[in-house]
């Protein structure tokens, strides 16, 4: 028998309750270990069939086909319980283990000369190929460059900034990518200074991450909460070779981000939504939202109300705030900022485009990704009242790009990843 239905059988044989029949389970969240590799898999069941999400980011992977082989198969009945026998404790009622990771993925050392020269050869070959420039032989034997005088291991920083500047040119994105060669020329500024400032720190810090054994770059946080509010997988010097998490802290408010690399980087373990008990973590000091390594932690997938509670308090009902967030934080990490907003709207336009509206009527308009925000949002029955995701630029306008949102079913928040 498999151990996990096994261990299930075991354990509903401890209980006192008749399992009633005619239950479906709706939503699933599960973490799937396959030859080592863990994956988190999310599936709901729709009208017209099953829809999941695997965290590799690929549509038809290994790990959901292994997972709906696992679902497919018939549950075997439950183990009658022995006369005299000591009931089996379920893994449920045990409180959280605590989790002690050690994080390898920060640089040693950096060669700050030729990692300021590889940058002004990509600004360079940038400017004189326009922004259809990606697919130039200089631009891209100077992107090469710059990964090779980048400290090893790759800084995330260094492999976003890659990833952005590509979907840019791609694009013919103007705006975006002077700002992220504003970005790259700030940083060759900033490495040829023997003592930079503390905003030059902290950009060298959002491009390179802290320096292993540098304590200037971090601060310590102990004994925090966080609820985890949407993750995603973004364009690095690979496509969807980042992972990104994001965390908010439910006493200060503020928004981290936990982020790896694909297939390397230790990462927390759980699935979104949960709440993560911190016992001893490190953020840098850098654009926001800041990154959080969790050292010492525990998580649970269970949120309780008062957690939703603070979620809703913490989120911006101003959308004329954001406009001013997200220039304010471009205009000091240039290229690097990717500012993560939660916000709740009183009304969601549908038609022609999605668009929230707050209560003075500012209007902010939701990204339509190539999963489909405006037909996820048509196929729901309910219209939600909260919303969490990236800002971002297009044409002047700031837009949400929405990771998550939330619903109110009889009285209680509901929370679906998008």
């Amino acid at each position: 028998m498999d151990p996990l239905r096994k261990a299930a059988a075991d354990a509903l044989a401890t209980f006192d309750v008749p399992a009633r029949p005619g239950a479906r389970v709706a939503r699933l969240n599960a973490e799937l270990d396959l030859d080592g590799s863990h994956e988190l898999l999310s599936l709901r069941l729709e009208p017209d069939g099953l829809r999941w999400h695997c965290s590799c980011g690929q549509a038809r992977c290994a790990h959901a086909a292994a997972l709906l082989a696992i679902l497919a198969d018939a549950a075997p009945p439950a183990a009658a319980a022995r006369p005299g026998s000591v009931p089996p404790t379920p893994r449920s009622s045990l409180a959280p283990e605590r989790r002690i990771v050690e994080h390898t993925d920060r640089a040693r050392n950096v060669d700050r000369s030729a990692l300021a020269a590889a940058l002004r050869d990509v600004v360079t070959a940038v400017v004189r190929g326009g922004v259809r420039a990606e697919s130039t032989a200089s631009t891209r034997e100077a992107l090469e460059r710059l990964i090779a005088a980048a400290p090893e291991p790759l800084p995330l920083g260094v492999s976003r900034w890659v990833g952005r500047l590509r979907e840019g040119l791609s694009r013919g994105d103007v705006t975006n990518v002077a700002r992220l060669l504003e970005g790259a020329s700030n940083l060759t500024i900033d490495l040829r200074k023997a003592a930079p400032e503390p905003d030059a720190r902290q950009r060298g810090v959002s491009w390179l991450g802290a320096m292993a054994h540098d304590p200037l770059d971090v601060d310590r946080l102990t004994e925090r909460s966080m609820l985890e509010v949407g993750r995603e997988w973004l364009a690095g010097v690979e496509r969807a070779s980042l992972e990104r998490r994001y965390l908010l802290d439910l006493d200060s408010g503020e928004i981290f981000r936990e982020e790896r690399a694909r297939g390397g980087g230790a990462a927390s373990l759980g699935p979104c939504p949960r709440i993560v008990q911190v016992a001893y973590a490190e953020a840098e000091r850098a654009a926001p939202p800041r990154r959080v390594r969790l050292l010492q932690y525990t998580s649970t997938p269970f949120v309780p109300d008062a957690s939703w509670d603070q979620l809703r308090t913490w989120s911006t009902r101003d959308f004329a705030l954001l406009g001013a967030r997200f220039r304010e934080g471009v205009r000091s990490f240039a290229g690097l900022c990717e500012p993560f907003a939660m916000v709740l709207p009183v009304e969601v336009e549908r038609e022609p485009a999605p668009v929230l509206l707050d209560d003075a009527r500012h209007q902010l308009p939701l990204v339509d990704t190539e999963d489909g925000v405006l037909r996820y949002l048509q196929d729901h029955p309910g219209t939600p009242t909260w919303f969490a995701g990236r800002l971002e630029e297009h044409r002047g306008v700031i837009m949400l790009r929405p990771l998550s949102c939330g619903f109110t079913v009889e009285g209680r928040f509901h929370f679906e990843r998008i």
